[in-house]
């Protein structure tokens, strides 16, 4: 069981810091919350490797170029941005959280099929509803075809 306390977080330059203590070791967690801040690509933030919570909604993303594979990483909300691709995402094995509201992306048919096959089968809300067994099965059945093309930017229409 991990608890927080007030005292131990510390938030600067949009990015929280927060301490956690287990009863096997102490847990140092990120957030970065920078929404309304034009930001254009996951590169322009320094995202430490313990960042647990990505906030970068309303900015300028079109792409997942630059965001790295963070083992910690259980919540991402980039709504409110022009993201028409997955180019340059990577797997997020502990992803539990993603909001992707009022993307280019999130109007396709298949995206929530798209985002567990990119993302990976630890999703379990996607833009605020539950993901069901079946879809995590039909996506973990297709990643090894489809993942590549996702990843350069192509989109699934059809199955």
């Amino acid at each position: 069981m991990i608890t927080q306390n007030p005292e131990q977080s510390n938030t600067q330059n949009g990015i929280t810091k927060t301490s956690g203590r287990s009863s096997k070791q102490a847990l140092q967690r990120e957030a970065i919350h920078v929404s309304h801040k034009h930001i254009l690509s996951f590169q322009d933030l320094n995202i430490p490797k313990n960042c647990s919570t990505i906030d970068i909604s309303k900015n300028k993303l079109k792409n997942f170029i630059g965001l790295p594979s963070l083992k910690l990483l259980t919540n991402l909300n980039a709504d409110n941005n022009p993201i028409y691709t997955f180019l340059g995402a990577s797997p997020q094995p502990t992803l539990f959280w993603l909001s992707l509201k009022n993307t280019p992306l999130a109007r396709h048919t298949h995206f929530r099929l798209m985002c567990l096959i990119v993302f990976g089968s630890s999703l379990k809300y996607i833009n605020s509803e539950a993901v069901g067994k079946t879809l995590i099965q039909k996506a973990d059945s297709l990643r090894t075809t489809v993942l590549p093309s996702l990843l350069d930017g192509k989109i699934l229409l059809s199955l």
